[in-house]
């Protein structure tokens, strides 16, 4: 019997559910109504344990205790995080969202300067785990 024939999965697969799993055995669902922050911290995780290297530019507390990234000249809008993949040879840049959450202008903005240069831009969602546990793991994880 192969390895497919007794887990229904391909040769090497292993299964995950959110982070916590790649870590730790027994599946738990991802909750859909996460924080961007709590699903950017999630994504990274798991990107990190598959290898990647993560780039995030974290948002800073004024005294008027209004939020703001830290980025000078035209960073305005960039993307939530860049994933490489040193052995892959992969860039990605992702825009990480919240059910439910919309690019601002300036995020749009960025997206196309970076599809236009033909780099790999996307958004990801909660909802789009399974499809970014494959994406990251090079399909040899599935989410439970």
């Amino acid at each position: 019997m192969t390895a497919r024939q007794r887990s229904g999965r391909p040769a090497g697969q292993v299964r995950v559910g959110p982070v916590e799993n790649c870590l730790s055995p027994g599946p738990t669902p991802l909750p859909v109504n996460l924080t961007e922050r709590q699903f950017q911290d999630k994504v990274a995780a798991l990107a990190r344990w598959c290898g990647w290297k993560v780039i995030h530019f974290s948002h800073a507390l004024r005294a008027d205790g209004r939020h703001y990234t830290p980025v000078r000249y035209d960073g305005k809008g960039f993307v939530d995080l860049i994933l490489i993949h040193p052995e892959r040879t992969l860039m990605w840049f992702r825009e990480v969202k919240a059910t439910g959450g919309r690019l601002r202008p300036e995020q749009a903005q960025w997206r196309q300067w970076l599809v236009d240069a033909g780099l790999d831009w996307a958004i990801w969602w909660p909802p789009d785990w399974d499809d970014i546990v494959s994406a990251l793991s090079d399909g040899k994880a599935v989410a439970t």
